[in-house]
């Protein structure tokens, strides 16, 4: 039996092989325990899928889906929004940077409330 993830942050993702490496490098880098990463490469001609597979196999917590057919930006966040089952979820776009300590400081004001 697995237990539900305190956070999930969605990356929805299209052409992002310039530069969603330092996205989810930051999500990796994240201080906070108990959070899980799904990805989901929207129909594209690039190497996002690629990288996004090589650095899921290194990390547990990380997941990636392709699409087989063009979701466009819309349809590929409600379909990420469907995959997730936490606490609290966020979307992380592919070429947001965040902060070590962001999902630490988001949960904590999140309880604060």
């Amino acid at each position: 039996m697995t237990s539900k993830k305190r956070v999930t942050a969605l990356v929805p993702a299209y052409q992002a092989a310039t530069f969603i490496h330092r996205t989810i490098d930051s999500l990796g880098q994240q201080t906070h325990g108990n959070f899980d990463v799904i990805i989901s490469v929207d129909l594209c001609e690039d190497d996002t899928f690629a990288i996004c597979q090589e650095y899921c196999a290194r990390h547990a917590n990380f997941r990636v889906e392709r699409q087989n057919r063009r979701l466009g930006y819309v349809g590929n966040c409600n379909y990420l929004l469907e995959q997730a089952d936490a606490d609290y979820v966020l979307f992380a776009f592919h070429d947001d940077v965040l902060a070590p300590g962001y999902l630490e400081k988001c949960c904590k004001v999140l309880d604060d409330r």
